[in-house]
């Protein structure tokens, strides 16, 4: 018999799958983040003028995707791990600590369930 906890992963699992293209659209805007936190942190705003425009408008950018981000992507998953009971909270470790505690009640006879799922999505 599969765990309740092991249930609510796969279910998390199914979300994240039947959404992938909806995340997706977004990966350009996600690297985009890395490579303007790249740059924010290569300037030296309080060297000259110029260098602390540069500063004020990569973070001004930087926030606005990041709002993005947090809109499309974020605030959807963390409101269906709620929605199924995995995270209760508002920060990213209770996901990951909840995640853990699924991983210590696996049990051998969930095996052959787990793998069965892998293969739905061929994470294998």
């Amino acid at each position: 018999m599969i765990s309740d906890n092991l249930n609510k992963l796969f279910q998390f699992i199914d979300y994240l799958y039947t959404n992938i293209d909806n995340f997706k659209q977004y990966d350009d805007a996600v690297n985009e983040i890395f490579e303007l936190s790249d740059r924010y942190r290569k300037l030296r705003p309080d060297l000259n003028f110029s260098q602390k425009q540069e500063s004020d408008e990569v973070r001004l950018k930087h926030t606005e995707l990041l709002n993005v981000v947090r809109e499309k992507i974020h605030k959807p998953i963390f409101d269906k791990l709620s929605e199924i009971g995995i995270k209760n909270g508002n920060e990213y470790t209770d996901f990951y600590n909840d995640i853990s505690e699924i991983k210590k009640d696996c049990k051998n006879q969930d095996v052959s369930i787990i793998r069965a799922n892998s293969n739905k999505y061929n994470l294998s």
